[in-house]
């Protein structure tokens, strides 16, 4: 007889699986591996994809290149060959240096050649008359030679030059021609309030000590500037002390909770030159103190600037949209001018480095 015991389901005999043949097994293994190396290149390339196209983040532009003006090689052959041509031309037809800019025989006898020295030239505009022809303003700073030697400054000229573009370079299609300097704009209202004399308010003090550690090392300016800021010292300090004469300091923040300040900065050397400088910044409150959050690169406009708001105004200073270009002068040939210190009309706050 048979028992329960022995009719337990755990006790039953196990059925024989079917055995797979050798070469179903072989070919198995083989698809898993390939289909493994497959994942693992397929990874590999989505690697690489990752590291060489980076996705902007949603709603972000791509980073714009600044790009260089098609007259920016034309502006600065102009600038070098004014420069060139003023100093160094005359006493004979156009040759030597001026030649490389110009090469065409001109009579150019009545020159006096180094009776001017041009201590710097900046391209003021630059208009495209043609495919690779440009009509460029040259402003100059012109010297001129003294009787007792050496140089005295001239007025600012502006001279309008021909530049044409090929294959082989740059050359210019005519001398020099004098023009008149360009009209200068009227000042755009700016944003905030006007300068007035300063007081002893908190923003003013705080402006100031920042003033004092940027331009003449006197502190450490990690105190008065926010722990994000980016502004560095100016190092050598190039002024012993500076004195706030004007300031304007906006009355709330605004919805990044920083305040404008504009500030007229009288900045004087060890030698007693004084400079008058003007900055804008702005200020922010941390922990119960004021900080300087960022030191603007311009005043900000009270609007958006548009290239018609400014009507323009007699030129009455030098101008000019591009870096110049200048040209030493010997330490011998000019003499030097007398600093004129400037007196504040209005009470100050002053800070003095020990």
């Amino acid at each position: 007889m048979r028992s329960r015991h022995d009719d337990a389901p755990g006790d039953a005999p196990a059925r024989e699986r079917p055995a797979v043949p050798p070469a179903l097994q072989l070919l198995g293994v083989r698809a898993a591996s390939v289909g493994l190396w497959v994942l693992v290149i397929l990874g590999a390339l989505a690697g690489l994809a990752s590291f060489f196209v980076r996705q902007a983040p949603a709603g972000a532009s791509a980073p714009k290149v600044a790009e260089r003006p098609p007259s920016i090689g034309a502006e600065g052959f102009a600038e070098l060959y004014v420069a060139t041509y003023l100093s160094e031309a005359g006493a004979g037809d156009a040759t030597g240096a001026a030649k490389a800019f110009y090469p065409v025989q001109v009579d150019l006898r009545e020159m006096q050649a180094r009776a001017l020295y041009v201590a710097q030239t900046v391209a003021l505009e630059a208009s495209e008359l043609g495919e690779g022809y440009w009509s460029v303003t040259v402003g100059a700073r012109v010297l001129a030679a003294a009787a007792a030697g050496g140089y005295q400054p001239l007025e600012t000229r502006a001279y309008q030059v021909g530049v044409a573009r090929s294959v082989s370079g740059y050359v210019a299609t005519s001398l020099p021609a004098q023009v008149p300097m360009p009209a200068a704009a009227a000042v755009p209202k700016l944003r905030g309030p006007g300068l007035n004399s300063p007081a002893q308010d908190e923003p003013t003090v705080a402006a100031t000590r920042f003033f004092a550690a940027f331009l003449a090392g006197d502190g450490e300016l990690a105190r008065y500037v926010s722990p994000d800021s980016e502004t560095r010292a100016i190092t050598p300090a190039p002024y012993a002390t500076i004195t706030l004469r004007r300031v304007g300091i906006e009355e709330h923040d605004d919805a990044e909770g920083a305040r404008l300040v504009r500030a007229e900065v009288a900045a004087t050397d060890a030698a007693g030159r004084t400079q008058i400088l003007g900055y804008s910044l702005e200020l922010a409150r941390r922990e119960g103190r004021w900080e300087v959050r960022r030191l603007l690169t311009a005043p900000p406009l009270a609007s958006p600037a548009r290239p018609d708001a400014f009507p323009a105004q007699p030129a009455t200073r030098e101008g000019g949209r591009s870096a110049t270009t200048a040209t030493a002068v010997p330490a011998t040939a000019v003499p030097a001018t007398t600093s004129t210190t400037v007196a504040s009309r209005a009470s100050t706050t002053t800070t003095r480095r020990p």
